[in-house]
């Protein structure tokens, strides 16, 4: 969630350690590969929290590296819910090799290799069993130009909306539907529903659907009281699956104190 807004900063009341790992589309040569990190906490007054976020993208002869700096301020909107609202800055590299993609020419292309500067916003509404948000978590249009090739790559604003809802089932069992609805200028609109059932507070297992790309299976594990690790797996049902069938995903998170101003159960989102 940190990831995708800066809102979410601090909004788990404690120092907390996200890792994340994607390999998308096995068996296809050059296929995404994704790799996060992320440590987010709320200041003394719990009103502020700042964190910092990496991630790399690698895609064939393309790796984009991402780091940042957010922060975050919250507003008191009733007796259990708060509004959160969040700042981004930091720096973008794209770095292309050619020598490691397969084209068919005889002109020697001069690789990429170019920073610029990244600056997004969020909001982020929350309570005990429900939360909406919406960011943008760069909105700077940038254009890199290869002077000698005259080859051009381009990075445009992403805009992501996301919600879910906890309904307890039982005092062992919680249910939790959530939504992510994904746009980018000159792509197809993309969005993931899922829906995770919680046990006892320390086994999460749920499916997930991307509209016509995949189906997904999902689960969590509450290994210690500060350490959940996750884990899901892929079903491609679009036109990829002609060629690749599966992606993995790998996550960790780790809480570095329980010294809570409030009440506190397993964080579900």
């Amino acid at each position: 969630m940190f990831i995708l807004n800066p809102a979410y900063a601090g909004s788990n009341n404690v120092l907390t350690a996200v890792g994340f790992y994607r390999s998308q589309w096995n068996n296809i040569p050059g296929a995404p590969r994704t790799l996060s990190f992320s440590l987010d906490k709320p200041l003394y007054n719990e009103k502020i929290g700042v964190g910092f976020s990496a991630y790399s993208d690698q895609i064939g002869p393309s790796s984009e590296l991402f780091a940042n700096a957010s922060f975050s301020y919250s507003l008191q909107t009733g007796y259990d819910s708060e509004l959160k609202f969040g700042l981004r800055a930091g720096v973008h590299n794209l770095a292309v090799d050619f020598s490691k993609a397969n084209y068919d020419s005889e002109v020697l292309i001069e690789n990429f290799n170019h920073f610029a500067p990244t600056i997004g916003f969020g909001v982020f509404w929350y309570s005990n069993n429900w939360y909406v948000g919406a960011s943008v978590p760069n909105i700077l249009e940038t254009k890199y130009l290869n002077d000698v090739s005259k080859s051009e790559a381009s990075k445009k604003p992403h805009y992501y909306i996301t919600g879910g809802y906890i309904f307890q089932v039982n005092d062992n069992l919680k249910f939790k539907p959530t939504a992510l609805f994904k746009a980018v200028g000159g792509a197809p609109f993309s969005f993931d529903i899922s829906a995770n059932l919680m046990m006892h507070d320390k086994i999460t297992m749920g499916i997930a659907y991307r509209n016509e790309e995949s189906l997904a299976a999902l689960s969590s594990f509450q290994i210690t009281p500060q350490l959940n690790l996750g884990y899901s797996f892929d079903y491609n049902i679009g036109s990829i699956s002609e060629i690749s069938l599966y992606s993995h995903e790998f996550m960790m998170r780790y809480e570095f104190n329980f010294e809570r101003t409030r009440s506190y159960s397993p964080r579900f989102f």
